[in-house]
């Protein structure tokens, strides 16, 4: 018999603070913002969110975190190779 699963994606992501270099014209970056924005299956959630109090929620819902993934997003040319946020995969039996 298989088992079917039901999946929830929680991401946290880092925007990032870009400067331009006058003398090459190339982006770097500056450095993070401070707040971690995090996102429900998409949706905002509210902020100074703690992700541990959220996992423990959602494993009392019987869900089970089974990934943590580092993205690195090309939101310019100065944020390739780091990364800007990461993707929490849980999933549940239905």
């Amino acid at each position: 018999m298989n088992q079917n699963w039901e999946y929830k994606f929680l991401k946290g992501q880092r925007d990032p603070i870009i400067i331009n270099d006058p003398r090459s014209g190339e982006e770097f970056i500056r450095g993070y913002d401070i707040v971690l924005k995090w996102f429900d299956d998409g949706k905002p959630l509210e902020e100074n969110l703690d992700i541990l109090d959220i996992s423990k929620k959602l494993g009392s819902q019987g869900w089970e975190l089974v990934a943590i993934c580092p993205r690195s997003l090309p939101v310019s040319t100065g944020t390739t190779g780091t990364t800007t946020d990461e993707l929490w995969v849980f999933k549940r039996p239905i």
